[in-house]
């Protein structure tokens, strides 16, 4: 039985905790046990997942450690993104898998938990970012982190009939509204790149070369972009436990190389886009994979389509011309070394589901 976190907060003092690193092969059943309930994907599949078959450097965890017991209490996690820096390859550490135990959620365990990360992540890292909730926020402006951006999810509607029926319009009248909608829309944002090229698309279940090749060609990025190469992809979304991807790959008929992707998972009658990826030479491709995959979706019958992304704004006005709309937000905080150079207010990301940890 847990001591309420009363008497915790009244019996134990700030002496009883200490932070240490974590043995990623001898400390696993105790970072699985705090886990337990709290992390998104099944405890066991995302710590052999994430942590032992990580591509890059390996992820380092933090243990939270109370009395002479030195009984596990709370957890913190950091992953390793290979990244280019305006066009340099450095590397960026991910925030994930902050969890402290409901009798411990006082400030000092949890600040300390954290600040000792951060003076870890810096050592390792030049930069560091998260998204952070509600409920931290406070803590990691504190720590010193700096907001720099949002995460943004766009939604698009392919299927116009049942958002109508949402909204009180009888069943019948959406049905003939929602058909003219369907068959309308798709015409009103359709780039001109579609008329003046003849574009091949297909679904994949994997990524091979094809993928490194698309990756040299956009690694150029003037800002914060992470790899996105074959091994990287592999790993990210085909490995991945408890999801099930395809890739929308778009060419054109005179090439095999690829122009664009988007991996997408599909849940109920939605299509989600999880990161996507164009080539920098194709002007308005943000538009045309955005035009080509909602089209094919709406063949397949969804719904409607989502995507997640931070980026330039000349991408962001793409996928706006393309019908998607912006919806809810998650904040993004950073910390930077002390290089000079880089600072938060002028760095450009480019963010997509990818870049978090599930």
């Amino acid at each position: 039985m847990s001591t309420p976190a009363a008497a915790v907060a009244a019996t134990s003092h700030i002496n009883d905790y200490a932070v240490r690193t974590a043995d990623i092969q001898f400390d696993r059943c105790r970072v699985i046990e705090v886990w337990r309930g709290v992390v998104k994907l099944q405890p066991e599949a995302k710590y052999e997942w994430f942590y032992r078959r990580s591509p890059h450097k390996a992820p380092t965890l933090l243990l939270l450690t109370h009395g002479q017991n030195d009984t596990c209490v709370g957890v913190a996690g950091l992953g390793t993104r290979e990244v280019f820096l305006h066009g340099v390859q450095s590397t960026a550490g991910i925030l994930v898998d902050l969890v402290v135990l409901p009798d411990h959620r006082t400030l000092y365990p949890a600040l300390l938990l954290q600040k000792t990360m951060q003076a870890t992540a810096l050592s390792l890292h030049r930069i560091v970012y998260g998204f952070p909730n509600k409920n931290s926020t406070a803590i990691v402006r504190r720590l010193g982190y700096t907001q720099v951006g949002y995460l943004v999810r766009h939604s698009k509607v392919l299927r116009h009939a049942p958002y109508l029926k949402r909204y009180g319009i009888p069943a019948w009248l959406s049905k003939v509204v929602g058909a003219v909608a369907d068959c309308v829309m798709p015409l009103y944002f359709r780039p001109c790149r579609v008329l003046r090229g003849v574009w091949r698309v297909a679904w994949a279940s994997s990524v091979d070369a094809r993928f490194d090749t698309l990756w040299q060609r956009t690694s150029g990025f003037d800002g914060l972009i992470g790899i996105r190469d074959a091994k990287f992809l592999a790993w990210r979304f085909f490995s991945q436990p408890e999801h099930s991807y395809r890739v929308f790959v778009v060419s054109t008929e005179s090439s095999a190389e690829i122009t664009a992707y988007a991996i997408c998972e599909a849940i109920g009658n939605s299509m989600h886009v999880r990161d996507f990826l164009v080539d920098p030479n194709c002007i308005g491709g943000t538009r045309l994979l955005v035009h080509l995959l909602s089209t094919e979706a709406q063949l397949q019958g969804y719904d409607n389509l989502s995507l997640s992304f931070a980026g330039p704004e000349c991408q962001r006005k793409e996928l706006a011309s393309a019908g998607l709309v912006q919806r809810e937000t998650q904040a993004l905080y950073a910390k930077f070394d002390t290089l000079p150079e880089v600072r938060s207010a002028k760095l450009e990301w480019y963010l997509t589901n990818a870049d978090e940890d599930s």
